[in-house]
């Protein structure tokens, strides 16, 4: 069971699949709920993610963009918890995997940790 106070703020990245999708709507139905704000670049999960849990603030946002991201912040109330449920798959074997594969998706998450960044400022 997760206790969380009823007047924090929880932004969740990524949050509408798997378990930031679990982990937003045992959040939104604990005792005492907190403000739940899923953030995901996909409005059809956002969508169906309202539907289940009405009480769900949904932003369509992609991090990556710090203009947007910055835009977004300045309208938003204080944020008490960040979760970052961005993830990316490499669909290589790992033992086959080249310093290439690896390289691409390097650039992926420093947008994505630093975006997260901006947030905490």
């Amino acid at each position: 069971m997760i206790y969380i106070c009823m007047h924090a703020y929880i932004l969740l990245y990524v949050s509408c699949i798997g378990i930031g999708r679990e982990l937003c709507k045992t959040l939104a139905s604990s005792p005492s709920p907190p403000t739940v704000i899923a953030v995901s670049q996909t409005k059809a999960n956002l969508e169906s993610l309202k539907a289940e849990c009405p009480s769900i603030i949904i932003v369509q946002l992609d991090l990556s963009d710090w203009t947007a991201t910055r835009s977004f912040l300045a309208s938003l109330l204080p944020v008490h918890c960040l979760v970052n449920n961005a993830a990316a798959a490499i669909l290589q074997p790992f033992l086959e995997a080249t310093p290439d594969v690896f390289d691409s998706y390097e650039l992926y998450y420093l947008k994505i940790y630093l975006a997260c960044f901006i947030i905490l400022l």
